[in-house]
C-alpha cells in the first residue's frame, strides 16, 4: 500500500485574504501539508493559519519568520540545524507497506535579491544534507 501526502504551497504576501483562503482551502479539501511562504503577522504574532489538526511548524521566535509549514501528520519533527528565519526543515516519519519511512519536507522563502536566504549558505548545505538536487 502507498501513503499519499497532498501538499499546497503559497505564498501569502502578508494578506489576511489569502490567509482565510489557504485555510479554508486546506481544511475542506483535507490537505496534509501546507508549505507557506510571508505569512500575515499582527502585533508580532504569526496569525490567520488555524487549520483544525494541523501543527504549525517554524524555525524562529526571535524575527519573523518568512516560512513555516502546516502539518497534518503528528509524526513530524522540526529540523533546528536545517532551519533559519527563510527556510523550515521538518522530518516526518510513515509506515509504508509495513516499514518505517522517512520524508524531509522543506518551506523556503527565496528573496530575489539573494542568492541563498542565509548567509551562512544554509539552504544548499541543507540540501546536499539530505541528498537533494539543486536545480538552478
Amino acid at each position: 500500500m502507498v501513503s499519499t501526502i497532498s501538499f499546497i504551497q503559497a505564498n501569502l504576501q502578508h494578506s489576511i485574504a489569502a490567509s482565510e483562503i489557504l485555510t479554508r482551502t486546506a481544511g475542506v479539501q483535507g490537505i496534509g501539508m501546507a508549505l507557506v511562504q510571508e505569512q500575515w503577522y499582527r502585533e508580532d504574532c504569526i496569525r490567520g493559519l488555524n487549520i483544525h489538526g494541523c501543527t504549525f511548524y517554524c524555525d524562529t521566535w526571535k524575527e519573523r519568520s518568512r516560512a513555516c509549514i502546516l502539518a497534518r501528520n503528528r509524526n513530524a519533527w522540526v529540523l533546528p540545524g536545517l532551519s533559519c528565519r527563510d527556510l523550515v526543515a521538518i522530518l516526518i516519519k510513515y509506515i509504508e507497506d509495513g516499514a518505517e519511512r522517512r520524508l524531509d519536507v522543506f518551506s523556503a522563502y527565496l528573496p530575489y535579491d539573494y542568492e541563498d536566504p542565509s548567509p551562512q549558505g544554509r539552504w544548499r548545505n541543507s540540501c546536499d544534507t539530505v541528498r537533494m538536487r539543486i536545480y538552478a
